[in-house]
């Protein structure tokens, strides 16, 4: 970036600079209260006081009683103003290079709109651990005034697509309408290629619908607010102060690792309704400590999951869950992601297609590209093309 402003600060073209000198007024006095108020009073406070208004060299001493004007190099007025000077430059140089990120080339429009589809699909599998199809949309299917619509799609539990997030390549459709324009390297004034891209709530039912079983959600480790819960089963007030303490140093070493910890010692619940609570909201893990844990000095684990428990010792526990959690995360994915795959269909006849359709996945089938086909396809299955993925090979048939 500072190269790029030492370049913008001494070739700029004459555009660069009647933008400068625009700007500059509009943030005056912004800027002057930014190096007055604010910059200033630190940079005196470092240098010990010092105020750089009154900085000079005297040549001449003046004396007012005589009329003597005094005569003097005045450097530290210089060197606000050179400060104001490089702020403001720094600030039109901020804004012409935020104003330079509307893409000034379809190819550029069309590889940012594929590279935010691709940042979509990330979240998606690496934190939602939900598989992802990535394709774009035929011309029924893509956004209105777009040139191309890029999408991700997953697979719900009932064998049903999702639309999970969108990128559009808007072409210059959008900036005609509303005249949005760049100068070139020529100076003339040319439409942006524009792009769209955005994910909604509608991942919050994709995580739902993807995970869940019949007792309540199963979150992904990573999305999960709460990572760990521990609950304490013990007979009395005495007991629960040894419990408690015991797991104070497990607390301590998880949230110092960055994990997310509820410890639950509230008296007001049964533990049999609290493991039923945690489960419902889909608590990647649970510990539970009782008075016999506590003397084998060993903690009972639950992933949620898989419903699967086990015991171990509490030596080395706090490494044991972190890595827990990954294997979580990593097993919630590969169960989504083979319950995709095995889900979808190459499929050559349109009288199978039409019967096994009814049965929900994915379907590659072969289309000859027209909308009427589409239409027709869609009235007679109330199926949908859901992209023209990019991990197939488009093949002829």
């Amino acid at each position: 970036m500072l190269k790029e402003f030492k370049e913008f600060a001494l070739k700029g073209n004459v555009m660069d600079l009647a933008v400068g000198v625009i700007i500059g007024g509009a943030f005056g006095k912004i800027v002057a209260s930014l190096v007055n108020d604010i910059l200033m009073p630190l940079i005196s406070m470092l240098t010990g006081g010092v105020n750089f208004s009154d900085l000079k060299i005297i040549l001449k001493a003046g004396d007012e009683s005589k009329k003597i004007t005094e005569v003097a190099f005045k450097y530290g007025a210089f060197i606000q103003n050179v400060l104001d000077f490089l702020i403001i430059a720094f600030c039109i140089f901020l804004m012409v290079k935020a104003m330079n990120k509307l893409n000034r080339k379809k190819e550029e429009a069309v590889e940012e709109a594929r590279k935010m589809l691709g940042v979509y699909a990330t979240f998606a599998e690496k934190w939602m651990a939900v598989p992802v199809l990535q394709g774009v949309k035929s011309e029924s299917e893509k956004f209105a005034g777009a040139l191309d619509t890029y999408t991700i799609e997953a697979m719900m539990q009932d064998g049903k697509a999702l639309q999970s997030g969108t990128s559009h390549f808007l072409g210059q459709n959008f900036a005609k309408s509303f005249d949005v324009t760049f100068l070139n390297k020529e100076n003339k004034a040319e439409y942006v290629w524009a792009t769209s891209w955005g994910v909604s709530t509608r991942l919050i039912g994709a995580l739902i619908m993807t995970h869940s079983d019949d007792n309540g959600l199963v979150l992904p480790p990573k999305l999960a607010p709460i990572q760990v819960v521990i609950i304490p089963i013990a007979k009395g007030e005495e007991q629960l102060s040894a419990i408690t303490e015991k797991l104070q140093t497990v607390i301590s070493k998880l949230r110092e690792s960055g994990i997310s910890v509820k410890f639950d010692d509230s008296d007001n619940k049964r533990p049999g309704f609290k493991f039923a609570d945690y489960e419902l909201k889909g608590v990647p893990v649970r510990l539970v400590m009782g008075g016999r844990d506590l003397e084998s000095n060993t903690v009972e684990i639950m992933r949620r999951d898989t419903l699967e428990k086990e015991t171990v010792s509490l030596d080395g526990i706090a490494e044991h869950i972190i890595q827990l959690l990954d294997q979580i995360q990593d097993n919630i994915f590969e169960k989504a992601r083979k319950y995709r795959d095995e889900r979808v269909y190459e499929c050559e006849n349109y009288e199978e297609f039409k019967e096994k359709v009814k049965e929900g996945g994915f379907f590659l089938c072969h289309w000859d590209g027209t909308a009427e086909t589409e239409a027709k396809i869609k009235e007679e299955t109330q199926a949908t093309i859901r992209c023209v993925p990019f991990a197939y090979e488009q093949t002829e048939g």
